[in-house]
């Protein structure tokens, strides 16, 4: 009676084995499916980012040509020439730039992962 006992409670382990290796296929199987889609969906986002990204530069083009036009506007209100005018305004377009090319060169030295490289260095050390 025992042994019959022992062979019920090994198969009773087996089936019960068995079952949770089916769900954990079956969880694993809809996670997997559920992270394809989740990458379909950023997919999706990144590139209606891109397109917006693009819509905001074109116009913030158009605003700043809209911006300069009205500074021109103003110069020749005042009776400068318009070659002047327009020296002024490309002079203020190049200072403009490089302020932000001043900034960008600072933000730039942010990405080279300075902190990174000194604790790499010290390892070699």
């Amino acid at each position: 009676m025992s042994n019959k006992k022992k062979k019920t409670t090994v198969s009773r382990s087996i089936i019960r084995c068995l079952m949770i290796a089916w769900t954990a296929r079956a969880v694993f199987s809809k996670m997997i499916s559920l992270m394809g889609e989740e990458a379909r969906l950023a997919g999706r986002s990144v590139v209606k980012m891109i397109i917006l990204a693009i819509f905001s530069g074109i116009l913030l083009v158009s605003i700043w040509f809209s911006v300069l036009a009205m500074i021109f506007i103003y110069f020749s209100s005042i009776l400068l020439s318009p070659y002047l005018s327009l020296l002024i305004i490309i002079l203020l377009n190049i200072l403009l730039l490089l302020f932000i090319s001043i900034i960008m060169r600072s933000t730039k030295k942010k990405l080279f992962f300075n902190e990174l490289r000194k604790e790499i260095a010290d390892l070699q050390k």
